[in-house]
């Protein structure tokens, strides 16, 4: 996300993109599993991020709900086996007794 404190991504100091850039692990970064992910990381790190970003982080952030695609929060869930996508709000109506 971008941050006026720095230029590029790599000059922040808590920043994981100077190991993924390095290609090597650091103390808190494992290198590897990421880059099976994304592969080129000056080609990641240089595309814009939609200017609404960051308010749909904000959002999820305050909901707890995930952010992703569909597919992404289909394959947590059942990783999970738990729903995480948001559902209607209030209770379930009762049904009926015979």
């Amino acid at each position: 996300m971008a941050t006026p404190l720095v230029d590029c991504p790599r000059e922040y100091r808590w920043s994981s993109a100077s190991a993924h850039l390095a290609g090597r692990d650091d103390t808190l970064v494992k290198f590897a599993p990421l880059l099976e992910m994304v592969g080129d990381w000056n080609k990641f790190l240089a595309v814009p991020e939609p200017a609404d970003l960051g308010d749909r982080l904000r959002h999820h952030e305050s909901t707890g709900h995930p952010l992703g695609t569909p597919d992404f929060l289909a394959r947590i869930e059942l990783i999970l086996n738990r729903v995480l996508k948001p559902r209607k709000p209030g209770r379930k109506p009762k049904t009926k007794a015979n």
